[in-house]
């Protein structure tokens, strides 16, 4: 028989609310405390320009160094994941992207992170102009599929959002190394 808990969380307490998190405490059916992790959600693209995948560099501050990443970012309140996959993609690369395609929507850490990480690949790009938000400041790096899997083989490419949308569009068949 199965030891697995199934059910839903029932009256939360709030511990902390932050700008982008907010952590409960729940207690399980056998008195144990459950703790989560609440998050927006967030969108990211995989975009393709002139043979190139779109980059963005900036420092994390969680991973104390510099990130190597696809442009990505938090949804607003009731905004549409591609939407804001759109809005991201324009703010940090300068691209407009004709078709988004949903790749998959993840979760990042479903023991302790409540949060859907959306991720698109881009189509019929087009240049505009970017805009970043204040207070945010990276590098857009163009880096062709061969040169970006050799970073991945060795190691320079962590970003688990990142690595997973450019595999799942290998293997659609929408890129190749």
């Amino acid at each position: 028989m199965s030891q697995i808990v199934r059910e839903a969380p029932q009256g939360a307490e709030i511990e902390f609310q932050g700008l982008l998190v907010e952590a409960r405490r729940y207690e399980d059916s056998k008195g144990q405390a459950q703790r989560v992790c609440l998050h927006k959600g967030a969108a990211a693209v995989l975009a393709l320009w002139q043979g190139k995948i779109c980059l963005v560099r900036q420092y994390r501050y969680a991973q104390n160094r510099e990130c190597l990443e696809i442009p990505a970012g938090k949804l607003d309140p009731g905004e549409d994941p591609c939407q804001a996959a759109r809005r991201e993609l324009r703010e940090e690369t300068g691209l407009e992207a004709g078709q988004l395609i949903l790749l998959a929507a993840l979760c990042s850490s479903p023991d302790v992170l409540a949060e859907t990480l959306y991720l698109y690949w881009a189509q019929d790009l087009r240049q505009a102009e970017a805009r970043l938000d204040e207070g945010e400041f990276l590098d857009v790096e163009a880096m062709r599929p061969k040169k970006l899997a050799e970073l991945i083989r060795l190691g320079e490419i962590r970003d688990a959002k990142t690595l997973a949308a450019l595999e799942i569009a290998r293997r659609r068949g929408l890129l190749s190394w």
